[in-house]
């Protein structure tokens, strides 16, 4: 995921077809891409992983590398939405036998 101020990227790693960690690397800019003081040494990087079983997030350990409740609201609105995109790749994809 791409923005005017950073950018998102995300890895995800799969296990016979099943995906079983996401990691995600946020970049923020100091300044829009596309103006002059935009400066890519200045750009902050944070790190978020995200450990999967049976189709269920089980962990989450977000940018500041604290554990989030695996009973928070905002720990099942990612589940939904990681597992959701990966069965969208994976038929995108024709990965699933």
């Amino acid at each position: 995921m791409f923005g005017e101020g950073g950018k998102t990227h995300t890895n995800y790693f799969f296990k016979h077809n099943q995906l079983i960690y996401a990691l995600r690397t946020n970049y923020i800019y100091n300044e829009h891409f596309y103006d002059s003081a935009f400066d890519d040494a200045k750009t902050i990087t944070s790190k978020e992983e995200l450990f999967f079983f049976n189709n269920k997030l089980i962990k989450w350990i977000d940018v500041r590398k604290i554990i989030v409740d695996n009973n928070s609201e905002i720990f099942a609105v990612i589940e939904k939405e990681e597992i959701a995109f990966v069965f969208k790749l994976q038929n995108k994809f024709s990965v699933i036998n």
